[in-house]
């Protein structure tokens, strides 16, 4: 029975054993995130060069797009770090552009969000709204940090329901896009259309602590791992998960149910109701963050292997403008 359930969790070759646990230095990690920002704005300003006075790239769709790409971004305090400038910077010269099946939109969910000065950075890139969750049950209740948290997605995900995108990622703003990666969610749309019917969603980013890690081509495993650092949803049933998390908020607020976080509660949705939590890996997004935007933690020694992938296709790669990408007049 243990080894049927190890043969769950730990996928199968080409992987290599690589240890019983490996785990980034803090140091090294810092140096390689270091290196991803600087690289990411020297290369959005080689694209604002190349494209002139073009303004926004991205303009609301009139019809249903394939994919909508979601920011959710609020400011982290003293950190120094400009997360959602380097996540922009990665996606925009990491594809093609035009990409006329694609739509991107940055929202800016800080409880003070004329204080996120880093949102007007990318503005003139890409459509950028305020956006604070809401419900009439909510309205003269205190919400935890968490809970507004909860609330900012499911309106995020609404949204895109109204834009009727077929496709939505939801993207934290310390995510961090490999070379591609649109081609790379293509892929894992084919796969998971092939293999599942009804599926509700891929993490495009995930971490596994055991000794052996996904290497080769990539595709969809069955894993389940907490963190909504890159999820792509179907927007069949995106709105069945969004309308679960809201009713999650309300009943803690009315103290029904323990508070569960956006993150743990995909995991428990996804086993209530027999949903395969799916992958794809190697994964399509690193996540960068080692500070917080719920307090003032600042990540600073013995790096933990959650929080970084060890399975990035383009890790240690700096980003490089192509114009080659670039076929807009």
């Amino acid at each position: 029975m243990i080894l049927l359930y190890m043969g769950e969790l730990i996928p199968t070759a080409p992987e290599r054993l690589r240890g019983t646990l490996f785990s980034w230095s803090f140091e090294e990690r810092k140096q390689t995130f270091d290196m991803y920002e600087s690289t990411s704005k020297t290369s959005l300003d080689y694209l604002r060069k190349f494209l002139g006075s073009q303004g926004p790239l991205f303009a609301v769709p009139e019809s249903s797009p394939h994919l909508c790409v979601g920011i959710l971004t609020a400011q982290r305090r003293q950190s120094g770090k400009a997360y959602l400038v380097q996540l922009v910077g990665s996606l925009l010269t990491r594809m093609h552009l035009p990409s006329p099946n694609t739509y991107m939109h940055v929202f800016n969910v800080d409880p003070n969000p004329e204080s996120h000065t880093e949102v007007s950075k990318v503005s003139d890139l890409l459509p950028v709204s305020i956006l604070k969750g809401s419900h009439a049950s909510t309205k003269d209740k205190s919400l935890t940090v968490k809970q507004q948290e909860a609330l900012d997605y499911v309106a995020a995900m609404r949204y895109f329901d109204s834009l009727h995108c077929q496709h939505s990622l939801l993207l934290e703003d310390d995510a961090f896009a490999s070379d591609r990666w649109v081609e790379q969610i293509q892929d894992a749309l084919r796969q998971v259309q092939d293999t599942f019917q009804n599926w509700l969603f891929v993490r495009l980013y995930m971490t596994r602590v055991f000794a052996r890690v996904p290497r080769g081509p990539q595709r969809i495993y069955k894993y389940d791992h907490y963190g909504t650092v890159a999820v792509l949803f179907s927007g069949r049933r995106m709105m069945e998960f969004a309308n679960a998390l809201e009713r999650h908020v309300i009943d803690t607020l009315d103290d029904v149910s323990k508070f569960l976080p956006k993150d743990a509660l995909l995991s428990v949705y996804s086993r209530d109701f027999h949903i395969p939590a799916l992958t794809f890996e190697p994964v399509v997004f690193q996540h960068t963050g080692i500070h917080s935007t719920v307090n003032d933690r600042t990540l600073n020694k013995d790096f933990p292997p959650y929080m970084s992938a060890r399975n990035f296709p383009s890790e240690g790669l700096p980003v490089v403008f192509n114009p080659s990408y670039i076929a807009i007049l």
